[in-house]
């Protein structure tokens, strides 16, 4: 359970090593992508944005959290491992994006909510997934989104969309994944619809005008 993970004294023993910088082989990828070519993204990025402030001070400030890893659409570069739309193309017997831990870790970050101060939703795609639902309604009004999203849905029409809107607009981070415009873009990203990507941009443009990103996607 994450309690035990929580309170495990391996957990402990990694972040002392972290706090005092010595090599902890569950530290692995990062280690060698630094050594390598001086970039760990994830490990600079904690370091300089959420250091640990004590070894056995457990309270949540940061979630990086993807409840799972299924897409709704099938972009041209993917695979039936990321997307559910392969599985059904392809004719492979769907697996099941309801994991067992699922409850009780969104029942355990509901319970640890009050300290929140960012979280970071990808996937998949986030914004179909119930469990955040519960996120963004419970999180405290200075908690910061930052959301990763295909944006090939009917934004507006969601149910938590008002949950949302009573936030601060600037704690809201919108990265739109998508490449190409018109037939290219739906070639592409099959399954998504090149009005509905545009009508989203220009809702979220109107509530949030100064928080949205493109991450252009392509690989060949």
């Amino acid at each position: 359970s994450i309690e035990k993970i929580m309170q495990s004294d391996l957990l402990n023993k990694i972040k002392e090593d972290l706090q005092q910088n010595i090599f902890n082989h569950n530290c692995t990828r990062c280690a060698n992508n630094e050594s390598n070519g001086n970039y760990a993204n994830t490990r600079q990025y904690y370091l300089k944005y959420h250091p640990i402030a004590s070894t056995y001070k457990n309270n949540l400030s940061v979630v990086d959290i993807r409840w799972n890893n299924k897409c709704n659409i099938s972009c041209q570069y993917c695979n039936p491992g990321q997307s559910s739309t392969w599985e059904e193309k392809l004719k492979i017997v769907k697996s099941s994006t309801n994991k067992p831990y699922q409850d009780n870790l969104l029942e355990w970050i509901v319970n640890q909510s009050a300290d929140l101060k960012e979280i970071l939703l990808a996937g998949g795609e986030p914004m179909l997934m119930k469990q955040n639902y519960k996120l963004f309604k419970i999180s405290p009004d200075n908690c910061r989104f930052s959301i990763v999203t295909n944006c090939s849905y009917d934004l507006a029409s969601l149910p938590y969309i008002p949950d949302l809107l009573k936030r601060p607009a600037d704690n809201i981070i919108w990265t739109i994944s998508a490449e190409n415009t018109h037939d290219q873009f739906e070639y592409v990203r099959q399954g998504a619809k090149w009005d509905q990507l545009v009508k989203n941009i220009e809702f979220l443009v109107e509530h949030w005008p100064n928080t949205i990103g493109l991450n252009m996607v392509y690989s060949i």
